[in-house]
């Protein structure tokens, strides 16, 4: 039985009344003795945590008070450290920030590392020993590492050479460091075995942004030109607007493929996969996901079929910048979502696609017959008007809407003879299938289970299409609660097919990089070097829209920010 410990008593002595209590750790003592001696069994410093977490119901006035103080002490030490700051400019010669430039600029230079100085007053900053010998022109580090086995376990290494920081030293350290546990660390056979996180500052990614968006303006530039072309002939005009929508396209195959390092597998019949290349066809996809369409895009571009793809989308899509104009010299049809409107417009639109289309050139309308992305909101609100009807309930998709499928499937006059329904689903040990994903530079694992449907096999009359489409969302629903459940479409009845990547979505971007990228670094040093400070200005300016509209060309992309269409209306 654990003896009796007097709470009145001290907590190092056990003998003489409490008289102190500690800031930090709130442990009492009796005398001067006890607290340094407490100090040192507990390595404690007898300073109050200014920054320790205190909940509201047991702040007192003093605490408020305290917290105050240190709001002020904060402050006080930033306005010094500008004054440092603006006197230290004032110098002929500051070794320190020189030195600090001289390393951020030797980092940058030799294997492209950008590093951040913490404020001079900030306890990191003080206890930081990296340093740079100017006589061996070597960067000497100060590196703090934390290995977790069962706990995380932390040390320093100061004054370690640039040459020395590999794994293998830090690891070696870490045994000199740890004994008690470095038979852990000697489990491991090889460094490839052992899994770092190392902290990123500040990575800019705008590089392809910027590229993206100059080259698709001079695409849609040579886009809008080739509509001379239009009158005289079709043919070519549609055969040099294929090619220059790759232009586009390929810059999302680039970035899903090859920056990201994204992929895609493919669970399809092998006869299926060589009729894809050489029929025009209608893709009904699922719409769960922000970048499904992508996963769509990176199996169009390695099978070679991406500069024939076009969408049945909204009205809005044909203001997005670049992407949108790219779809309306495309000739993708888009829909005003009523129906009195929407029915000329299908017909003609497609009919106008199938006449004097080039011979050996064949196109893909995606089509999503939801009419908008999925939320649970919107098929709890469709799923009321299939019980209305006596629809079987969807537990993955939206009430598909039957008529402008009927319709599309009317107007093929014969040149359309492939449907083809992919479901798409993206694994739960990839990254979040989302595009700001994809433009970090987080890698998503993708599959794609798709089924060929013959279109003389589909009923031509306005019920019997009906009947088909609800079907096929209902096999759907089937196929991809079988991906939720296991992960993958691997066992479901189709063979798994994995298509190469190929260097032409690589080739294209390198090309817009030398083409755009060089010429404008070396005119915008010019430009900085000489213009005035109003014209930097709106140059900023310049960028800051551009920056905006880029992301807005994103949000076009998101679930949350995607219409409402489909939560209070009724099916057409």
């Amino acid at each position: 039985m654990e003896s009796y410990v007097d709470p009145k008593k001290c907590s190092i002595c056990r003998q003489n009344p409490i008289k102190y209590t500690c800031p930090r750790c709130s442990l009492r003592t009796c005398s001067l003795s006890c607290c340094i001696e407490h100090k040192k069994t507990l390595n404690c410093n007898g300073q109050r945590d200014k920054t320790l977490f205190k909940s509201l119901n047991t702040m007192t006035d003093l605490d408020l008070l305290s917290d105050y103080r240190f709001l002020e002490e904060v402050n006080r030490q930033v306005e010094t450290s500008k004054r440092d700051e603006l006197a230290n400019r004032m110098k002929s010669l500051n070794e320190s920030t020189r030195f600090q430039k001289l390393i951020q600029s030797k980092l940058k230079s030799l294997w492209s590392i950008q590093i951040l100085y913490l404020p001079r007053f900030s306890t990191r900053h003080k206890q930081n020993q990296m340093w740079f010998d100017r006589k061996t022109d070597d960067i000497f580090w100060h590196v703090e590492c934390r290995v977790f086995l069962d706990t995380f376990h932390t040390w320093t290494i100061t004054r370690m050479p640039t040459k020395d920081t590999t794994l293998a030293n830090l690891l070696g350290k870490f045994r000199e460091a740890n004994q008690s546990v470095s038979p852990k660390v000697n489990n491991f056979s090889s460094e490839e075995q052992v899994c770092v996180y190392i902290e990123n500052f500040g990575q800019k990614r705008t590089q392809f942004a910027y590229i993206f968006f100059v080259s698709g303006l001079i695409i849609n530039f040579l886009q809008l030109c080739s509509c001379i072309i239009w009158p005289f002939n079709k043919e070519l005009y549609r055969k040099i607007n294929c090619y220059l929508a790759l232009g586009i396209w390929s810059q999302f195959t680039f970035l899903a493929q090859w920056w990201s390092k994204s992929d895609c597998v493919l669970y399809i019949d092998p006869v299926d996969m060589e009729r894809v290349r050489k029929e025009h066809a209608i893709v009904i996809m699922n719409h769960k996901y922000d970048i499904d369409w992508l996963a769509g895009w990176i199996i169009c571009q390695r099978l070679g079929i991406m500069h024939g793809s076009k969408i049945v989308g909204k009205q809005s899509l044909r203001l997005v910048p670049i992407v949108g104009w790219c779809w309306i010299f495309t000739e993708s049809i888009f829909l005003r979502r009523v129906w009195e409107s929407d029915r000329e417009t299908l017909v003609k639109d497609l009919r106008k696609v199938l006449a004097n289309y080039p011979q050996n050139y064949f196109f893909n309308f995606l089509l999503f017959c939801e009419g908008t992305r999925f939320t649970e909101k919107k098929r709890l609100a469709s799923m009321k008007i299939a019980q209305e009807k006596g629809l079987p309930e969807l537990k993955h998709h939206i009430l598909p809407r039957t008529k402008g499928f009927t319709l599309l499937l009317q107007g093929a006059e014969n040149r359309i003879t492939g449907i083809y329904d992919l479901n798409v689903g993206f694994k739960k040990s990839g990254a979040e299938p989302t595009f700001l994903s994809i433009i970090k530079g987080h890698a998503c694992q993708a599959e794609i289970y798709v089924r060929r449907t013959p279109i003389a096999d589909i009923p031509t009359d306005t019920d019997g299409c009906s009947d088909w489409v609800h079907k096929l969302y209902q096999e759907k629903d089937q196929i991809y609660d079988y991906f939720l459940r296991h992960d993958t479409f691997e066992g479901n009845g189709l063979v798994r097919v994995e298509i190469p990547r190929n260097y032409k979505d690589l080739l294209i971007e390198l090309t817009w990089m030398i083409i755009i990228g060089i010429p404008s670094v070396i005119y915008l040093c010019k430009f900085l070097w000489t213009s005035t400070f109003l014209a930097q200005f709106i140059f900023v300016i310049l960028v800051i829209l551009a920056t905006i509209g880029v992301r807005a060309m994103i949000a076009v992309t998101e679930t949350e920010r995607g219409s409402h269409y489909g939560e209070n209306q009724k099916d057409k």
